[in-house]
C-alpha cells in the first residue's frame, strides 16, 4: 500500500488505462489509425463531460489545471478521455482480431442524429433531476441502441464492448483500491458526492455507478467508428 496524496490520486486512476491502450496500439497496428481518431475526440469531451459531473457527481483534486474563468481543464480529464475513448471503440476487434473492410452504401446526417439522441436524453434527464453519471449511460445506451437499429450486425460488438469496459473499469479500481491506496474510502469521501447516499452503492469499494457507466459507455463507443465510417467487420 502506499500513502498517496489525495492530489494525485486522479491521475493514478487514469494510468491503467493508459497502460491499456499503449499495449493495444502497439500490438494491434491496423487498429492505430481508429484509435487516434476516436481517442483525439474522446480527449477533448472528457474536459467537456465535467461541466455536468462535477455538478452532482464528483469533484477530484488535479494535479495540474487550466483554468477557463472558474472552470478547471484537468490534464486527467483529458488523459483519462483519450484513454477510454480508444480502448472501448476497438477491443472488439482486438480481441477477436477483427478486420474492417469499408461499405459502398452511407446513410447522410446519421452522426448528427446519432449525436442529437444523446444530447436530448441526456439534457431530458438531467433537467428532470436524474444525476449526471446516470442520465449519461441512459443517453450512452439510447446512442447504441440507435446504432443497432440502423446496424444489426453491430450488435456483438456493442456487448462485448460494454462488459470488457465494465469488467476493465472493476480490475483497474480493484487493483488500486486494494494494492495500491492505503485508504480508498478517503479519496471516495473527498470527491465523489455520492458517497455514504443511496446512490452511492459500493462493489469491494468501486462505485457501481462507474461500473453502468463504463457498460455503457462502452456499449455506445465500441461499434461508432465502425457505424460513422460505414465499415464491415471481416
Amino acid at each position: 500500500m502506499f500513502d498517496i496524496d489525495y492530489k494525485f490520486s486522479y491521475l493514478v486512476l487514469t494510468l491503467p488505462f493508459l497502460i491499456i491502450w499503449v499495449i493495444i496500439f502497439i500490438f494491434k497496428k491496423g487498429l492505430r489509425k481508429e484509435m487516434l481518431i476516436v481517442s483525439s475526440i474522446t480527449a477533448i469531451i472528457g474536459p467537456i463531460s465535467e461541466i455536468i459531473y462535477f455538478r452532482d457527481y464528483w469533484f477530484p483534486e488535479s494535479m495540474f489545471s487550466i483554468f477557463l474563468g472558474s472552470f478547471p481543464v484537468m490534464v486527467e480529464d483529458l488523459l483519462f478521455g483519450f484513454a477510454i475513448g480508444g480502448i472501448a471503440a476497438v477491443i472488439y476487434n482486438f480481441i477477436f482480431n477483427i478486420e474492417l473492410v469499408k461499405k459502398r452504401v452511407s446513410t447522410k446526417f446519421k452522426s448528427l442524429r446519432l449525436v442529437s439522441i444523446v444530447m436530448i436524453v441526456l439534457v431530458v434527464l438531467i433537467l428532470i433531476g436524474v444525476n449526471s453519471i446516470f442520465a449519461s449511460s441512459v443517453a450512452f445506451l439510447s446512442g447504441g441502441l440507435y446504432v443497432l437499429i440502423r446496424r444489426r450486425d453491430l450488435l456483438i460488438n456493442s456487448l462485448v464492448s460494454g462488459t470488457f469496459m465494465m469488467v476493465t473499469v472493476f480490475v483497474c479500481y480493484y487493483f488500486l483500491y486494494h494494492f495500491i491506496f492505503s485508504n480508498p474510502s478517503e479519496i471516495l469521501s473527498k470527491g465523489w458526492y455520492l458517497y455514504g447516499t443511496s446512490l452511492g452503492t459500493t462493489l469491494f469499494n468501486i462505485p457501481v455507478s462507474e461500473l453502468v457507466w463504463a457498460f455503457s459507455w462502452g456499449f455506445l463507443a465500441g461499434p461508432i467508428y465502425e457505424f460513422i465510417t460505414n465499415r464491415l467487420s471481416i
